[in-house]
């Protein structure tokens, strides 16, 4: 976990996660910006571990939002998943 969301999920957790996102209403922003940027005495898999389920979190409040129409797909590397 701790290899994906350093790398390949890095940046979609950066983008979703952030002062306006979801998860700010439950968690104090500095505690959420010291996790994002490393700055808090955690080990790197619980960091990640912590990361991810922020990221799933926000993934799972923003397919509420939306109207299942708007959810068609999803891009998974090369291919798509029809929802």
């Amino acid at each position: 976990l701790k290899k994906w969301v350093e790398g390949d999920l890095r940046e979609n957790i950066f983008d979703r996660i952030n002062k306006n996102c979801y998860s700010s209403e439950f968690i104090e922003w500095n505690f959420i910006d010291k996790l994002l940027n490393n700055k808090l005495d955690v080990s790197n898999e619980k960091r990640a571990k912590m990361l991810w389920t922020l990221y799933s979190l926000e993934v799972w409040k923003e397919s509420q939002l939306c109207p299942k129409s708007q959810l068609l797909s999803i891009q998974h590397g090369k291919g798509t998943i029809l929802g």
